[in-house]
């Protein structure tokens, strides 16, 4: 059991608040240890064995240490301090690219078509639901200490990657309609990409799938707010243009095997 950082109020009586998780960022899938705040109560350390550690043996063998920082006036949520700052569409750039992340073979596995009905949402829900079984196999056959670094590797892989993808997507889309009302005329690039399990014929047509999917969470998005500028059609003259690049495994890491025996390469 991964060890995480509570927060609470020393009272010596029966009605005492119990201590709550602090979350992330002070705590992650591995192991999180040794919180202290200095004087000032904006600032401190703590120790973890988090991916991102300086290690010798594995990614999670050895405890770091880590600094953070509060902010002096904490009066917005991240989202809303970041949404704030959007004034312009280079500010609105760098959002990105948000990197979103599928299920092997989906959506709509073994068919040869370039195009779903499916909703990235929809799609990456059914995601999550395998997240069990991903660990159960990622860490399977593996000793104690393998295996342990092997589900807190895949925990971060879902948290970090999987789960915040569609958090950066959701505030990208929304700072991306306030650019649409004010008459923007906005081309996206949309860029498809899939492991090399499969012949490359058909990963392209998997990638333009993915790209689909995409597409659909736009037009239904905030109830098809983006649908006049997706159609051109919007009073205001303002236009969303999508570029699809399906780029099947063509640009795939070289380090990625082919091999689906190779778990820790492939993908």
């Amino acid at each position: 059991m991964a060890g995480s950082i509570f927060s609470g109020r020393m009272e010596f009586r029966e009605t005492s608040p119990p201590p709550y998780n602090m979350s992330r960022p002070f705590n992650s899938p591995a192991n999180d240890y040794y919180f202290s705040i200095d004087s000032t109560g904006l600032q401190g350390f703590l120790s973890s064995n988090r991916m991102g550690s300086l290690y010798k043996k594995s990614p999670t063998c050895c405890n770091d240490i880590y600094t953070f920082q509060f902010p002096a006036e904490p009066s917005h949520t991240p989202a809303e301090s970041q949404h704030t700052e959007i004034q312009t569409l280079d500010d609105l750039n760098r959002y990105l690219p948000v990197q979103l992340y599928f299920h092997n073979d989906e959506p709509d596995p073994r068919t040869t078509t370039s195009t779903t009905k499916s909703n990235y949402i929809d799609v990456w829900q059914a995601y999550l639901m395998l997240r069990k079984d991903y660990l159960k196999a990622y860490a399977g056959g593996l000793r104690a200490e393998d295996s342990a670094t092997a589900v807190a590797q895949m925990n971060d892989f879902f948290e970090n990657r999987v789960i915040q993808g569609v958090t950066d997507l959701k505030l990208f889309s929304d700072l991306l309609l306030e650019e649409l009302e004010k008459g923007r005329n906005i081309e996206i690039t949309l860029q498809g990409f899939a492991s090399p399990l499969a012949r490359t014929d058909y990963n392209v047509k998997l990638t333009g799938r993915r790209i689909s999917s995409l597409e659909n969470f736009f037009s239904d998005y905030r109830s098809g707010g983006f649908l006049p500028y997706i159609r051109g059609d919007a009073p205001n003259g303002g236009s969303l243009t999508f570029v699809r690049i399906p780029f099947g495994e063509y640009t795939a890491d070289t380090l990625v095997s082919s091999n689906p025996e190779e778990k820790e390469r492939s993908i």
